[in-house]
C-alpha cells in the first residue's frame, strides 16, 4: 500500500468512525475522500470501494456532500463492472445503491444511475436477493419524473431479470410503459 492510499484509508477511517460512533460526519472530509479516491488507480479504487461501510452510503446522498455523488458513482461503477467480488456481494451493492436511491437529496438522474448499478451487479452475479432489492426499488416509484429516468434504465437493461417485473406491481406510468415495451 502506497503512502497516498494509506492517507486516503486514514481519512475514510475518520469518516466512518464518526458516522458509527457519533452519527456525525464532516462534509469537507467526505468531499475530500471522494476527490482523492478519484485520483487512485482503478485497482485501488475498486479495493477501497469494496471496503466501504453501509454508513458511508447513508451520508454520500445527503446535503451538502451529494454534490460529490456523481464523481463517486463513476468510481463505484468500476467496482460493479470489475465483477471481482463474491456473488453475495451483489446484495451489498444493491443495498448500498438503495440507500442512495431512497435519499430525498439525491437528484433523479443519480437515483436512476444507482438503480442501474444495482441491476448490473445483481445480473452479473445472478444474485436473487439483489434482484429482489432492484425490483422493490422499481415498483416503489410513484414520482413520474423519477419514473421517466428509471424507464430509460429499464430499457437499457432489457435483457436482464428486470424485464420480468410484473407491470401491475408498478405505480409509475412511465415504468409500466417501459416494462410493457420490453415484454412485447
Amino acid at each position: 500500500m502506497g503512502r497516498y492510499e494509506f492517507l486516503l484509508r486514514a481519512l475514510l477511517s475518520t469518516i466512518e468512525d464518526g458516522i458509527e460512533q457519533d452519527h456525525k460526519y464532516n462534509p469537507e472530509e467526505v468531499s475530500e475522500f471522494v476527490e482523492q479516491l478519484g485520483l487512485l488507480d482503478e485497482v485501488d479504487q475498486i479495493r477501497i470501494c469494496h471496503e466501504l461501510s453501509s454508513g458511508f452510503f447513508s451520508v454520500i446522498g445527503q446535503e451538502p456532500v451529494v454534490e460529490r455523488l456523481s464523481d463517486f458513482l463513476t468510481v463505484y461503477d468500476r467496482l460493479v463492472e470489475s465483477r471481482g467480488y463474491a456473488w453475495g456481494y451483489a446484495e451489498t451493492i444493491a443495498s448500498n445503491m438503495r440507500e442512495i436511491f431512497n435519499s430525498d437529496a439525491v437528484p433523479l438522474g443519480e437515483k436512476a444511475r444507482a438503480l442501474d448499478l444495482a441491476i448490473r451487479a445483481a445480473y452479473h452475479m445472478n444474485r436473487f436477493a439483489a434482484m429482489d432489492t432492484c425490483r422493490s426499488m422499481v415498483t416503489s416509484i410513484k414520482d413520474e419524473a423519477l419514473g421517466l429516468y428509471v424507464a430509460s434504465v429499464l430499457l437499457k437493461n432489457r435483457d436482464t431479470f428486470i424485464s420480468g417485473i410484473e407491470v401491475s406491481e408498478c405505480q409509475s406510468d412511465s415504468v409500466r410503459n417501459a416494462l410493457r415495451q420490453m415484454q412485447q
